[in-house]
């Protein structure tokens, strides 16, 4: 449900990530100060900034990534427990408490009392 809500940025930017003589394109769906966030077909991926190589490219940026196996898998992790906080937040979220008088406001009544007066000056005049 949370990617069909996702659009890529509008650039088209692409992450590519090569990985011991493989690679995966992913497309990038947010930037951040922190990381880049991408999605391929098969994995999300949370990747820190400082870590990628940006290209321009025709089409938008290109970010390249040159990892192993352990590298990958641990952006994989951070994308997932990113997400489940997210979630987390979202389903654990309450209200703030509203302030609802306990005690008799005092200022409303003299206002009252004082329109009152007013108002019967005017009448009785």
């Amino acid at each position: 449900m949370v990617s069909k809500l996702r659009k890529p940025v509008p650039d088209r930017d692409q992450v590519v990530i090569i990985e011991e003589g493989t690679a995966d394109i992913a497309t990038v769906f947010d930037i951040d100060d922190r990381a880049v966030y991408a999605e391929s077909s098969s994995q999300e991926y949370a990747i820190p900034i400082g870590d990628l190589k940006p290209y321009v490219g025709s089409s938008g940026r290109i970010f390249v990534l040159n990892a192993d196996a352990d590298y990958i898998s641990d952006t994989k992790r951070l994308a997932e427990l990113e997400k489940s906080i997210v979630l987390r937040q979202v389903t654990h979220y309450q209200k703030p408490p509203s302030e609802e008088p306990t005690s008799i406001n005092i200022r409303a009544i003299l206002l009252y009392v004082l329109i009152g007066i007013l108002l019967l000056a005017v009448i009785f005049k």
